[in-house]
């Protein structure tokens, strides 16, 4: 059964990015209480609380997951910046940290957004299932060996539950998102955060 959510705050890691900035629109839409935690504010909403800092800083962190109830992890550097440093602070020691002071602070849920490029490798997909794909042996760029990383560190806890598009790791009350980079992961995102059941235990692929 969804859970109520008018009214219950969350925070919107990466917030000020393209998908990140659509998905506040549409929690507002539905009276969330929405914050937003980025490196920098690039838009004005009276409606939303913004928080400046680095990911990677508890300290910075902890100040906007007071409170909280959910919290969407949207923040990446672009694909395309090629730069290997970056993409595993961000994406692997930023998702550690956000993970361990969520757990800290007692943050309920935590919605991650992943990348189809986990499970790929130059080669089309054809009726395949993403969630029963294995990882790609050979990723075609520097960015998604950390997004493979970042997954599994949602996922490390022994017991895994899992169905199609979702991951629910049941000690940290994690959820890990589609891997779709469309608008249609906002939709995904938002069910997550309101719905946990009829999730099927099962093996994620290694």
């Amino acid at each position: 059964m969804a859970a109520p959510m008018t009214g219950k705050r969350c925070l919107v890691i990466g917030g000020c990015g393209f998908l990140g900035q659509h998905l506040c629109e549409e929690l507002i839409k539905r009276e969330w209480n929405v914050s937003v935690f980025d490196l920098r504010k690039t838009f004005d909403n009276p409606k939303i609380k913004f928080f400046l800092g680095d990911l990677c800083n508890k300290e910075d962190l902890k100040p906007a997951l007071e409170g909280v109830y959910c919290v969407f992890h949207c923040a990446s550097p672009a694909p395309l910046s090629n730069n290997r440093a970056l993409f595993y602070k961000v994406n692997v020691d930023g998702t550690n940290n956000i993970i361990s002071t969520c757990q800290e602070v007692g943050v309920k849920r935590l919605v991650l957004t992943s990348s189809a490029s986990v499970v790929y490798e130059g080669q089309g997909i054809k009726n395949g299932r993403e969630e029963e794909l294995p990882y790609a042996e050979k990723p075609l760029d520097y960015y998604t060996p950390t997004k493979i990383l970042q997954e599994k560190l949602a996922i490390l806890p022994p017991h895994i539950a899992q169905s199609k598009h979702k991951i629910y790791s049941e000690p940290a009350n994690l959820i890990l998102t589609s891997r779709d980079h469309s608008i249609g992961t906002i939709q995904i995102a938002l069910s997550f955060a309101l719905d946990c059941d009829s999730i099927v235990k099962t093996e994620h692929p290694t």
